[in-house]
């Protein structure tokens, strides 16, 4: 995840994931990103 800087931190969130909207640090490029407690798993 070192490649990769939070932009807004709660895109969305469901039952068992968090969404964050993340920039590639070099490319620039937008992506939104689950992250999912390993509780959940």
């Amino acid at each position: 995840m070192e490649k990769y800087e939070v932009v807004e931190e709660n895109v969305g969130y469901g039952r068992f994931a968090m969404v964050k909207l993340m920039r590639h640090r070099e490319t620039k490029h937008l992506v939104a990103v689950k992250f999912i407690p390993r509780d959940h798993m």
